[in-house]
């Protein structure tokens, strides 16, 4: 398969991977190959289909470089709302954290957000800097984050500090 399209996830915030979106859809591709791909490159990747632990994605044979955009704008969802429509785009929800924040360490922190619409698992990983903490139930957030799945969960991965906000 090819697809084009920006990066959203920059290479290395959640593993060797990175998220590609378009004007369509978004996908994660696996492996970032000989490159480091940052939020805004354009690029084509030609790989075949993949979906490690329920996630849709491409592993890739070849990366190439298209140049510059603007990175898409997220859309705005309610929790509730944030699931197989949404996989592999950028997406901001606001919502009051319910419950503690649990340690899943090495691989990060999971919280929960809802906005009265239904609950959305938020993870938190480790590479992404952020110290979820200074978390706590009750607060209210916007978080902007990769729309994706692991097994059967639905998450919202923020990709750094800035993602999270009151």
């Amino acid at each position: 398969m090819t697809v084009e399209g920006v990066v959203t996830v920059r290479a290395g915030t959640f593993d060797a991977g990175f998220a590609l979106q378009d004007a369509t859809g978004g996908i994660y591709v696996t492996h970032a190959l000989a490159m480091a791909p940052e939020i805004g490159e354009r690029l084509r990747v030609e790989g075949r289909a993949v979906a490690p632990h329920s996630q849709a994605g491409v592993e890739p044979a070849a990366l190439v470089a298209l140049g510059i955009a603007n990175s898409p704008v997220p859309l705005e969802s309610a929790t509730g709302a944030v699931g197989p429509a949404t996989e592999g785009r950028l997406v901001a929800v606001r919502g009051r954290v319910t419950g503690d924040v649990i340690d899943d360490q090495p691989w990060g922190w999971k919280l929960y957000l809802d906005d009265g619409s239904g609950p959305l698992l938020i993870f938190v990983a480790t590479g992404t800097h952020i110290d979820a903490r200074d978390l706590r139930a009750g607060q209210n957030l916007r978080i902007v984050g990769f729309s994706g799945r692991y097994e059967q969960h639905t998450e919202l991965l923020p990709r750094g500090p800035r993602d999270i906000g009151h």
